[in-house]
């Protein structure tokens, strides 16, 4: 059964690593900058939320951490550069589920193995993906959407082909036997769902908030495990029967070959930053709800992430 959850044993794991692993002080910490780098371009959502952690992390570090910006290819280019650097905490690399393990599975000849060419560090959490229709739209709710679709196919706009909205909309149509259009956007689109030139979106949950405050969209599902509070009305894709939590999340790794040390050092510091009112107020903002997982667990938890969204990429036939 495909599942796309992140169940953690805890920190129990991370608990038992830092008792019988050497302790990194701050003198055994990088010397020099550390650069964290973005696979996107500036003011994107990714930067916006990693040059928050850039700068509680150059608060209380004994050396600067600076966003350094390398977009293009969706990201696979500034990854790849993270990947060939040397493996002393002085690069690390802020991504997200797309290019993580999305873009490696639609590309026979990646630029780089996922697991293989890195030290997996921080799990950041992210935002849930939605369904949205225009306030004014027939469709009330998920299972009017389902009913329309079974005859009349509807088509849905998403930032773009290979996207976690994309894939989750081709999972919920193969799954439902329904028929659904895919529309893929390189630029804004809630006016075309406003307006009903598509019939309802497939968005990261975050850029809907404020319509669906105001009245103007109206959610019929969250890709979260549990309902939100702040949208209780709103269900989950699993309790509408799809074994799915569509999350483009986002963490932080290194070049492979990193110490286990320091890898425990810095996961210890991002989640200390992660636990912080401010951050939290932050991150809470974008519907993100960070969960702990020691380097282990986060490794396992991206092969996981590979291993369930892979018959999704390949029944939508994007492998090149």
């Amino acid at each position: 059964m495909l599942r796309l959850s992140m169940h953690t044993t805890g920190l129990a794991v991370a608990a038992a690593l830092l008792a019988c692993a050497a302790p990194v002080t701050a003198q055994q910490l990088p010397p020099r900058l550390i650069r964290m780098v973005v696979p996107f371009a500036p003011g994107a959502f990714i930067d916006r939320i990693a040059r928050v952690i850039a700068n509680e992390m150059s608060e209380t570090h004994p050396q600067r951490v600076i966003v350094e910006n390398k977009p293009g290819a969706g990201g696979i280019p500034g990854a790849a550069s993270v990947a060939k650097a040397r493996p002393d905490g002085s690069t690390l690399l802020m991504w997200s589920l797309p290019t993580l393990v999305i873009r490696p599975l639609i590309n026979s000849r990646p630029d780089f193995r996922p697991i293989e060419d890195f030290s997996h560090i921080a799990y950041i959490g992210g935002p849930p993906n939605a369904f949205v229709v225009a306030s004014t739209s027939k469709i009330h709710t998920f299972a009017d959407l389902m009913r329309v679709a079974k005859d009349t196919p509807q088509n849905y706009g998403t930032t773009g082909v290979g996207s976690v909205s994309h894939l989750n909309a081709a999972y919920v149509e193969r799954k439902a036997n329904i028929k659904l259009t895919h529309i893929p956007y390189n630029g804004p689109m809630i006016g075309d769902i406003l307006s009903g030139v598509v019939d309802f979106g497939s968005l990261s949950a975050s850029t809907v908030l404020g319509n669906v405050d105001g009245g103007t969209l109206r959610a019929l599902a969250v890709g979260t495990e549990k309902r939100i509070s702040r949208y209780s009305q709103v269900p989950t894709f699993k309790e509408l029967g799809f074994d799915i939590a569509p999350i483009a999340w986002l963490a932080i790794s290194g070049p492979a070959g990193m110490s286990p040390e320091l890898q425990i050092e810095l996961n210890k510091q991002i989640g200390e930053i992660l636990a912080r009112p401010r951050v939290k107020e932050i991150l809470q903002q974008e519907l993100i709800e960070p969960i702990a997982m020691s380097p282990q667990e986060l490794t396992a938890f991206i092969r996981k992430e590979i291993a369930n969204w892979t018959p999704i990429v390949e029944s939508v036939g994007l492998r090149q």
